[in-house]
């Protein structure tokens, strides 16, 4: 493939995979969860139907893949057209730690994020099936694996702004 089409496609899927991703994180981090958590028992159906059934943790692995692949390939086009000099760039520089932003949050996410969610989709299956209320242990439980998740999804939002932030300047700095 010519070089130049290479780059166009490059550059569409790590632009609009980062900015789905960014915004996704965002949103769910600052408005979906906080509401599923205020919304009691009805919540867990909602996070039930988006993780279980719309299957919203593969489609944020899915951008965050497309992004920081397509994203190393960039970078690595550019260096080498420039002989490795590019990295020593500002540009590069700042690329590059827009990239470790994005980098950390995508191991937050699989390393925090997604275990924790199973955690509690596994003990809300437990309460279900117990046909009960919670017992204060299972309650403690999952107050303790939200507010882990929330604070996670938090860090992970803000990481990705920066991550959005110094890509969208890196280009112009000297």
């Amino acid at each position: 493939m010519e070089s130049t089409a290479l780059l166009i496609i490059l550059r569409l899927i790590h632009v609009v995979a980062g900015a789905c991703w960014v915004g996704a994180v965002y949103v769910v981090a600052r408005k979906v969860f906080p509401a599923v958590l205020a919304s009691g028992p009805a919540g867990g159906v909602v996070m039930g139907q988006l993780a279980g059934v719309r299957k919203l943790p593969m489609f944020f692995i899915h951008l965050m893949a497309a992004t920081i692949l397509s994203g190393i390939l960039l970078y690595i086009r550019n260096g080498m057209l420039s002989n490795g000099e590019w990295y020593r760039s500002m540009p590069a520089r700042i690329y590059g730690l827009g990239a470790a932003f994005a980098i950390v949050t995508a191991i937050l996410g699989v390393t925090i994020n997604s275990p924790t969610a199973r955690k509690i989709g596994a003990l809300a299956g437990t309460i279900a099936a117990s046909g009960g209320p919670p017992s204060a242990d299972q309650q403690a439980e999952l107050a303790r694996l939200n507010a882990k998740l929330q604070k996670a999804l938090n860090v992970g939002a803000l990481l990705l702004v920066l991550a959005a932030a110094s890509m969208s300047v890196a280009r112009y700095m000297p």
